[in-house]
């Protein structure tokens, strides 16, 4: 400009420096906008209250899962399947739980157990927050903080809850199913009970007398899994918290009462994500 008045006083007038152009679609899902300011792609912005993460953070999170998922050593060589990458960001941008979706799938692929538990903290605290703007990696607490509003909150909740009164007999990788007895007990009381009778605290009363009969083999050494409370009056009132939040918060607010979501996709993602957050509390609990 030929004017001695400057066209901006300072950098925060620049509102938009970076442009994506004609970015791919799973980029724009990703990153949930197409144009930033230049310090964005590094830091972030907010937004409405909102810290939303580094975009170049979350493209390279979303290469990493995808090329540690769906990547093949294949006859012909190396193929990285890049059609499947806009799945990859189409699942994150329905629901950040999906970062555990993909671990799970990662070991399935790999015929493990489970995964090192390096490789669960890297997708649980490295990973994770670049698609849940709700949830903070504190590094110096090594754990994750997680508001109300973030996706991970039912998970940790519920794994907070079980692990209460509830663990799985090997304190070292344990088998998937042995960690998620009571999340699959709970949900299976749901499926099973007829909708017409069993609602709110009946419903919560069903699920709590299937658990204590799970606690009550769990104490006779007849089922798997190891007991934490000798007083059966207390393991009682921690299964009932343990049912109520099921029951209210999980099942009739966040499923709205849908039984099919207790049989499908929506489930899935909890019992993969408690998993592994129940994988992360074993760990420090060894030490």
């Amino acid at each position: 400009s030929e004017s001695p008045i400057p066209p901006f006083n300072d950098g925060a007038e620049f509102e938009e420096s970076v442009f994506l152009d004609s970015a791919p679609y799973a980029f724009r899902m990703l990153t949930k906008r197409d144009r930033f300011r230049l310090d964005y792609i590094l830091e972030g912005w907010k937004e409405n209250d909102i810290q939303y993460p580094a975009p170049l953070n979350v493209l390279t999170a979303a290469y990493a899962i995808h090329l540690d998922v769906n990547a093949k050593q294949g006859k012909s060589g190396y193929d990285p399947h890049w059609g499947k990458f806009t799945e990859l960001a189409r699942d994150f941008a329905t629901s950040p739980l999906y970062v555990f979706s993909y671990l799970n799938r990662w070991v399935r692929h790999q015929g493990v157990e489970t995964a090192r538990i390096e490789k669960i903290r890297l997708y649980a605290y490295q990973f994770y927050p670049c698609f849940d703007p709700y949830t903070k990696y504190n590094r110096d607490a090594e754990a994750l903080i997680v508001e109300a509003e973030s996706s991970l909150n039912h998970p940790q909740k519920l794994t907070e809850l079980y692990r209460k009164f509830y663990r799985a007999n090997k304190r070292y990788n344990p088998k998937a199913n042995a960690v998620l007895k009571p999340i699959d007990i709970a949900a299976e009381t749901i499926l099973k009970a007829e909708s017409t009778v069993f609602q709110g605290e009946a419903l919560v009363a069903a699920v709590a007398a299937e658990i204590f009969k799970l606690m009550e083999r769990v104490h006779a050494s007849t089922a798997e899994g190891r007991w934490i409370f000798s007083k059966r009056e207390v393991e009682r009132e921690a299964i009932l918290d343990f049912a109520r939040y099921f029951v209210v918060e999980v099942f009739e607010k966040s499923f709205a009462g849908d039984r099919a979501r207790l049989a499908g996709r929506q489930i899935n993602l909890i019992r993969d994500t408690c998993e592994f957050l129940y994988r992360l509390e074993d760990d420090k609990e060894n030490g």
